[in-house]
Formats: C-alpha cells, structure tokens, sequence
C-alpha cells in the first residue's frame, strides 16, 4: 500500500508536523493492514476494533493508541475521495439536481465549510445540518 501521496496530502494542508508524517501514514498501513479492515463490519467499527487491538498490544503505549486514531480519521474522514466514502458532496450534485438559486460561491463555501468540519471531527450529521442551513 502507497501513502505517499497521503503523506503529500498532510504535507501540503500542514495537517500534521512534519516529524509526526512518518507515523501517521505509518498507523494507517497497520489500519489498512489489519484483518478488520477486511471485514464487513462498518467503517466506525473497523476502527474501534483496531483501536482496542493497538489497547491490548502491550508494546503499544497510550499516546501511540491516540496518535493512531487521529490519523486513521484524518485519513477516512478527510483525505479520501467523496465518491469512496459515499456521502453526497455539493461538488458531485448534477447542475440539475442542484436548486437553482445556489450560486457557484456558496458550493465552493459549502465545500470548504465540509474541509474545515472534518478536520475538527464533527459527527456526519453535524456537517449534515450545518450544510442545510
């Protein structure tokens, strides 16, 4: 599995220090790499599940278990493409389906209003309801 362009994508936002890159592209191979990910559990299961094996790794420390899940989110949360987590994206709604009063401004606000939510770990449906309104 290739996480450069992961790593490129945290390097490019400055979403983490430098230093910490490695790392995180680092917890996210082992997230990708684990037999949960597999599974046909849901996203929010796969890694709990993988966060309670890092728990019980006793080479693993608390910190580390931390630093795992904040960079297996920022990875499904934020770096995967929208058409991969298949939510619906203002960007990827036809000009048709859209109401005909949006101006070109509020989808690129909508979209990075979604940018900044993520990054800060609102739940789904709170990006949801912040958009419609």
């Amino acid at each position: 599995i290739d996480l450069q362009s992961f790593e490129t994508f945290m390097s490019e936002r400055d979403l983490v220090p430098e230093r910490h890159r490695s790392f995180y592209a680092r917890w996210v191979w082992r997230f990708l790499q684990s037999e949960l990910n597999a599974s046909t559990l849901s996203e929010q299961d796969q890694v709990t599940g993988f966060l309670d094996q890092l728990t019980r790794d006793p080479s693993v420390e608390e910190w580390q278990v931390n630093q795992a899940e904040r960079a297996v989110k920022l990875y499904l949360n934020v770096f995967l493409p929208e058409d991969k987590r298949a939510r619906p994206a203002l960007e990827t709604l036809a000009a048709a389906e859209r109401p005909a009063d949006v101006p070109q401004e509020a989808v690129k606000a909508g979209m990075k209003m979604r940018e900044l939510l993520r990054l800060r770990h609102y739940a789904y449906r709170t990006e949801q309801t912040y958009l419609e309104w």
